[in-house]
């Protein structure tokens, strides 16, 4: 199919404007002239047959239109430029290193990891834990936002909470159908005041409810090994247990589920916000995560500008 699209010069011209928020620094940005910039801005516009820009006063504002076409072409041609960079990196020195959590360090992340050393030719992948973040760490993946020095990109991947267990667990006769017979089984927490199970019972209107039991083990991923060794019953969300669920060591039970009380934050710090092997893991990371039951959400970028001048 051919593609009706305006020029590429005009575009482009379009989302220096828009990034830089002045019509001098785009023309300066581009080596152009400030006459030059103001043509392709017409030229765009006439092409479009859509309003990108409208004045107010004596600046310059952007259109609704003009502000969902800047969001698009920024996106994509930061993704143009991380591409070209990636193939223009030699192999020898493509290497990442990421911070996470135990727990989200033994969930699928590292096949996912296994396959992008694969696929990209990476020559060094390296894992910390979360407590060793320093300066040369490239990407930190957390439950919360976690103290990265410096400027930094967070995206927000939303999850949901419910209740897991193995399979053996089903086969000791107390019932695993509805949330009341927790009264018969152990509680099992990732943490020591009991707030995951509160916020799911609470999340369902149930927190009159009191098991037969509670571990309080104070880490989510010995919580999820404790269930694989049906210990009780522990919470988990999809990105955690998604292999465990797929393998059959663990399964849903009690039929409810509630919003996760914060999201997963994978934080980008400013230096390696153009890093051309980031950008490919995070997109690829995305990708995977994108086929789970998840919501993904970007903050702490650059702000679209609104007044032009």
């Amino acid at each position: 199919m051919k593609r009706k699209l305006p020029t590429l010069q005009s575009l482009i011209t379009f989302e220096s404007v828009g990034r830089n928020g002045n019509l001098h620094r785009a023309a300066s940005e581009l080596s152009v002239t400030h006459s030059a910039v103001s043509y392709q801005l017409r030229h765009l516009e006439e092409q479009l047959d859509i309003p990108l820009l409208g004045r107010k006063g004596r600046q310059i504002v952007l259109t609704p239109q003009g502000r969902r076409l800047l969001a698009t072409l920024t996106d994509s041609l930061d993704e143009i430029h991380g591409l070209i960079g990636e193939l223009k990196e030699p192999l020898s020195e493509r290497s990442i290193k990421i911070a996470t959590t135990p727990a989200i360090a033994s969930s699928p992340i590292l096949e996912y990891a296994r396959e992008f050393i694969e696929q990209f030719s990476l020559a060094e992948f390296t894992w910390v834990p979360i407590t060793q973040i320093d300066e040369t760490v490239d990407l930190v993946i957390s439950w919360r936002d976690v103290h990265v020095p410096g400027e930094k990109e967070v995206t927000h991947i939303h999850t949901t909470y419910f209740p897991v267990c193995s399979p053996n667990l089903l086969h000791l006769g107390a019932p695993l159908s509805k949330i009341e017979h927790i009264r018969e089984h152990t509680l099992i927490h990732g943490n020591y005041d009991g707030s995951d199970w509160d916020h799911l019972l609470q999340g369902i209107g149930r927190r009159e409810i009191r098991a037969k039991a509670n571990m309080y083990l104070g880490d989510t991923f010995v919580a999820h090994q404790a269930a694989r060794a049906g210990c009780g019953i522990a919470i988990a969300d999809e990105i955690l247990v998604e292999r465990d669920l797929r393998e059959g060591q663990l399964i849903r039970v009690l039929s409810v589920s509630v919003p996760a009380p914060a999201p997963f934050c994978m934080i980008t710090p400013h230096r390696s916000r153009n890093n051309a092997t980031i950008r490919a893991f995070k997109r690829w990371f995305m990708n995977k995560v994108s086929d789970l039951p998840t919501e993904i959400t970007q903050t702490d970028k650059p702000a679209i500008p609104g007044p032009y001048s």
